[in-house]
C-alpha cells in the first residue's frame, strides 16, 4: 500500500495528471462557480480560494513545526508584507494565460508534427513539479514555489515549441542587434541564421542545407530527444 501510495504521489507530480491537479485548483472551481453563480458566483470563488490559499499555509507550517528560515520572510523585508502578497496576488492573473498557452501544446503543436515533420515531446519530462522535495519549503513558500515551477515548466515548454517554428519559418537574424543579443538566450539559433545584410538566396540555401527532406524531425539545431 505504501508503494502503491509513493508510485501515485510521483505520477500526480508530472504531466498529464498534473493537469487533473491544477484544474481542480485552478479553472474547474471557476467554470463551476460562474455556472450557479454566474459573476457573483466567480467572485466569490476566487475569494474562497484565496482564503483557503491562507489557511493552507499556516496550518502546513504548524503541521510541519518548521520555525526556520523562509523566502517569505525575507521578501517581506524587502518590500514589507502587504506589497509582497499584492505583488503575489497580481501574479496570479497569468493563470488564464497559461491555460491558454497550455491548451496549444496539447492541440496546435501536435498539427505541426503531423505537418512539417517537427519532434514530439514528451511531455511529462517538461510540465512537473518538484520544489515539494525541498527540505525547508513549507506552508506560503511551498505554495507558490509549486505555483511558479509550473508556469515555468509551461514557458520553457512553450519556447522549446516556438524555437522549432521560428528556425524553420524565419532564419533570418534582426536588423537591431541589440534585440539578437537579447533573444538569443531563448533562441539560439539565432547565432546561425542570416545576417541581415543577407540575401534570400542565403535564406533557401540554409534552409536546404539545414533541413534534409527525407531528415526528421525538422527540429531546431540545439533539440535533443
Amino acid at each position: 500500500m505504501t508503494w502503491l501510495l509513493s508510485r501515485l504521489g510521483e505520477a500526480v507530480t508530472k504531466a498529464p495528471l498534473l493537469y487533473i491537479v491544477v484544474s481542480m485548483f485552478t479553472w474547474v472551481p471557476w467554470v463551476l462557480c460562474f455556472y450557479v453563480g454566474a459573476w457573483q458566483g466567480l467572485g466569490i470563488c476566487l475569494l474562497a480560494q484565496i482564503v483557503s490559499l491562507e489557511i493552507f499555509s499556516v496550518s502546513h507550517t504548524i503541521f510541519r513545526r518548521y520555525r526556520g528560515a523562509k523566502i517569505r520572510h525575507a521578501l517581506d523585508e524587502i518590500v514589507g508584507p502587504v506589497r509582497n502578497h499584492l505583488g503575489l496576488l497580481i501574479t496570479l492573473m497569468i493563470l488564464p494565460i497559461m491555460w491558454i498557452i497550455r491548451v496549444g501544446q496539447l492541440t496546435i503543436y501536435p498539427l505541426q508534427v503531423l505537418t512539417l515533420g517537427f519532434p514530439w515531446y514528451k511531455h511529462r519530462e517538461w510540465v512537473s513539479v518538484s520544489r515539494q522535495k525541498f527540505e525547508g519549503l513549507v506552508g506560503h513558500d511551498l505554495v507558490w514555489c509549486l505555483f511558479c515551477e509550473w508556469v515555468l515548466s509551461i514557458y520553457s515548454f512553450g519556447a522549446e515549441m516556438i524555437r522549432n517554428n521560428e528556425s524553420w519559418w524565419c532564419p533570418i537574424q534582426f536588423h537591431d542587434q541589440d534585440k539578437c543579443a537579447k533573444c538569443v538566450g531563448d533562441f539560439p539559433d539565432l547565432n546561425i541564421w542570416v545576417k541581415p545584410e543577407g540575401s534570400m538566396q542565403e535564406v533557401k540555401d540554409h534552409l536546404l542545407n539545414r533541413y534534409c527532406p527525407k531528415k526528421k524531425p525538422r527540429a531546431w539545431s540545439g533539440y535533443k530527444p
